[in-house]
C-alpha cells in the first residue's frame, strides 16, 4: 500500500507480510501493524501524523528512511533509522530493536523497554553519544555492533546490567576515553582500547570479552569471568570484591602490566585449564595474583635471566598424599623458561590440622612428592615459603619438612680404588620396605638400578646402611637413593644434592681385587695398563700349574679391562691370578669354596 497524498485516512491494519509506504504528509487516525512480518516505511520529509500506532508483535518494523524527519509516533516494537540525515526524536518508546542504519543519527534519546536492543548495522564509523548510551542508563537492553566502527567521544557509562556485543565485522574504539559497562562484554570483532580504562561494574555476573585492554578495572560486586583470551597491558585493578575466573582461557599480563588491590575474594581464580601468563624481563620479578574463590594465594617469581612464566592454583593437594594433614592444602602449577626464585603465599587457616608453619618447606611432584627445601617466614595466619633457583616447573605445594616416612640423616659416596662405597643413615623409619640405589653417568640423567637394600620396616632408633658398588669403569658417576614404602610409594632423598664419584681414567698398571672373594664358582676381576701393549691374565693353582687364561692380546690404556674366572670344574682351594705386561707382573690371591 503506497500513500502519497496528504489527506486523512480513518485507519489501516497491516496484516501478515504487508508493507505500507508513507511518502507524503497526512493524517492517519489509527495504524495497526499487526504481525511480526509487517513493515511501515516512512520516507516523507514531513512525517504523517498517526494518532494511534498499535505495535502488537515483537518483530514488526517501522522504518524511517527520509531526510530531516521527526520521529514522533509511539510506541514502537522495532524501529529503524536509516539514510544519511539526522532524525529528531520526540517522546517515544522502543520495546524491541532500534537499528541505526547508514549514517543516520538521532538528536535525542527514546525511552527503552527492559528487553530493548540498540543495534548498529552500518559500515560507517559511529560516534557514541546520546543516541546509544543515554537510553540504557536507566533501562535494560542489549547493545550490538554488527559492522562498522563505534568510537567514544567522551567517557561513557553503561548501567543496569546492559550487555555490549561487538560482532566479527565491527570495531569498538574507546578513543582513549573510559568505558564502564554494567553487563557482559562480548568481542568477536576488534576492540581498540587506546589509553582508556575499561571498567566492569555490574552487580551481577559479567563476562570479560576476549580482547586486549589497556587498563581493566573490576568493580560492582558481581563475579567476573573471561569469555576468551584476554591481555591487559596496563593495570588490572580489583577495585571491589570481584574474583576473575579464567575457565579455559588465558590471562596475559603485558610486560609493563601491574596488579592493584588483589586480596581475598578479589583475585584470579584458575578454575579450568586457563593460566595467568607474564613475560618477566632479565633481573625482574612479578607476583601472579592467583587464588581460590575465598583466598588469595599468589606466587611470585624473581628471575635473573628473565623469560615467560605461567601460574595456576587449585585448592588441596593434587595429587593427594597420605600426609595431606601436614600440607598447606594448595597446589600451584607453574612453568617458566629459566630458573627463578619462587615464593608461595599460603594461609594456616586453610592448612591441614598437623601443619607446623615454622618448619614448612616447598614440595615438588615428579612422580612422587619430593621435599625441595626452602625458607618459610611470616606470622599466623599468613606465611610465605621461598625456594631459590627453581628450574623444574611442575605441581608444587607447601608442607611440613621431613614428612618422608623415612627420616634420612645422610647419604654419601666415596671412591675406593675402582669401587664406590655408599653409606646412608636414618633417624626413624615408618613402613619402610627398603632402598633402591640407582646410578647414572654424570649429566646423562639416565638411571640404572644397582641394588635393593631391605629397610628396617618401622624403627624409632637410628640405623646405618652401606653398599659397595664395585668394578666401576673409568668415568664420573652420580648416585641417588630411592626410598620405597611398603605400599609402593617412592621418595628420592635430597634430589638437589646427589653424591658423585670420579673413577677417573686408568693410566697405570693395576690388577684389581676379584669380586666376590671367596667365590663359587665364578668371580670378576679387572686390570689396566699404562700404555697400549700386549698383556695376559692367567690363573694358576697352588702348585703353579696354569688352569685358565682370562685375557691374552693387545690391551688398550685408559680404561679398565674386565674378565671373569669360571671355576666350576675346579676343586676348592687357593688360586692366583697373574697379570703379565711387558717385563712386569702382578698377582692377586683368590679363594674358591664349594
Amino acid at each position: 500500500l503506497n500513500l502519497n497524498g496528504s489527506g486523512t485516512i480513518a485507519g489501516i491494519t497491516n496484516n501478515a507480510a504487508g508493507i505500507v509506504n508513507l511518502s507524503s504528509s497526512g493524517t492517519i487516525t489509527s495504524f495497526n501493524n499487526a504481525t511480526s512480518t509487517s513493515t511501515l516505511n516512512i520516507s516523507a520529509a514531513t512525517v504523517p501524523t498517526i494518532t494511534t500506532l498499535t505495535a502488537t508483535a515483537a518483530g514488526n518494523m517501522v522504518n524511517y528512511t527520509g531526510a530531516a524527519q521527526t520521529v514522533k509516533v509511539t510506541p514502537y516494537s522495532n524501529l529503524t533509522l536509516s539514510g544519511s540525515a539526522a532524525k529528531t526524536i520526540g517522546a517515544i518508546t522502543v520495546n524491541g530493536i532500534l537499528s541505526m542504519e547508514g549514517t543516520a543519527t538521532a538528536s535525542a534519546a527514546p525511552t527503552y523497554g527492559a528487553a530493548a536492543t540498540l543495534q548498529y548495522n552500518t559500515a560507517t564509523a559511529r560516534t557514541a553519544g546520546v543516541e546509544w548510551i543515554t537510553p540504557f542508563v536507566a533501562t535494560g537492553g542489549v547493545i550490538i555492533a554488527n559492522t562498522g566502527t563505534i568510537t567514544l567521544n567522551a567517557a561513557k557509562v553503561f548501567n543496569a546490567s546492559i550487555p555490549l556485543t561487538i560482532q566479527s565485522g565491527a570495531t569498538l574504539a574507546t578513543n582513549g576515553y573510559a568505558l564502564t559497562l554494567g553487563g557482559n562484554f562480548t568481542c568477536a570483532g576488534n576492540f581498540n582500547a587506546g589509553a582508556g580504562t575499561f571498567t566492569l561494574n555490574g552487580s551481577g555476573s559479567q563476562t570479560v570479552g576476549g580482547a586486549t585492554y589497556n587498563n581493566l578495572t573490576l568493580s560492582g560486586g558481581g563475579a567476573k569471568s573471561l569469555g576468551g583470551a584476554v591481555t591487559v597491558n596496563g593495570i588490572l585493578n580489583f577495585a571491589a570484591a570481584n574474583n576473575l575466573s579464567l575457565g579455559d582461557n588465558t590471562l596475559t599480563i603485558g610486560t609493563a602490566g601491574s596488579i592493584t588491590n588483589a586480596a581475598d575474594g578479589r583475585c584470579v581464580v584458575t578454575n579450568g585449564t586457563g593460566v595467568v601468563s607474564r613475560a618477566i624481563a632479565a633481573a625482574g620479578s612479578f607476583t601472579f595474583p592467583v587464588g581460590i574463590s575465598t583466598r588469595y594465594n599468589p606466587v611470585a617469581f624473581a628471575s635473573l635471566l628473565g623469560g615467560t612464566y605461567t601460574a595456576a592454583i587449585v585448592a588441596g593437594e593434587s595429587p593427594i598424599t597420605a600426609n595431606d594433614l601436614a600440607s598447606c592444602m594448595r597446589t600451584w602449577t607453574i612453568t617458566g623458561t629459566n630458573p627463578a626464585d619462587v615464593t608461595f603465599t599460603w594461609n594456616s587457616n586453610d592448612a591441614g590440622l598437623s601443619i607446623n608453619p615454622t618448619s614448612c618447606t616447598a614440595w615438588r611432584y615428579n612422580g612422587a612428592w619430593v621435599d625441595m627445601g626452602g625458607v618459610t617466614t611470616g606470622s599466623d595466619p599468613t606465611y610465605t615459603t621461598t625456594l631459590t633457583g627453581v628450574a623444574s616447573f611442575s605441581p608444587w605445594t607447601v608442607g611440613n619438612g621431613g614428612l618422608l616416612p623415612v627420616e634420612m640423616t645422610s647419604f654419601t659416596a666415596v671412591l675406593q680404588g675402582t669401587s664406590a662405597l655408599l653409606k646412608w643413615a636414618t633417624a626413624t623409619e615408618t613402613n619402610n620396605s627398603g632402598f633402591q640405589i640407582e646410578r647414572s653417568i654424570e649429566e646423562s640423567n639416565v638411571w640404572a638400578e644397582v641394588v635393593f637394600v631391605k629397610g628396617a620396616g618401622t624403627s624409632s632408633s637410628p640405623r646405618t646402611y652401606s653398599y659397595e658398588d664395585k668394578n666401576l669403569a673409568p668415568g664420573k658417576y652420580v648416585y641417588r637413593l630411592k626410598q620405597i614404602d611398603n605400599d609402593g610409594k617412592t621418595t628420592i632423598y635430597n634430589p638437589n644434592a646427589l653424591p658423585k664419584v670420579d673413577a677417573g681414567v686408568s693410566n697405570i698398571l693395576q690388577l684389581g681385587g676379584n669380586y666376590p672373594n671367596p667365590f663359587n664358582p665364578t668371580t670378576n676381576i679387572q686390570f689396566s695398563v699404562p700404555q697400549d701393549g700386549y698383556a695376559s691374565l692367567k690363573v694358576y693353582n697352588i702348585l703353579g700349574q696354569e688352569v685358565a687364561t682370562l685375557f691374552s692380546g693387545m690391551a688398550k690404556a685408559g680404561h679398565y679391562i674386565p674378565a671373569t674366572f669360571n671355576a666350576s670344574r675346579l676343586a676348592s682351594g687357593i688360586y692366583f691370578a697373574r697379570l703379565q705386561y711387558s717385563n712386569k707382573s702382578l698377582v692377586q690371591r683368590m679363594l674358591l669354596t664349594k
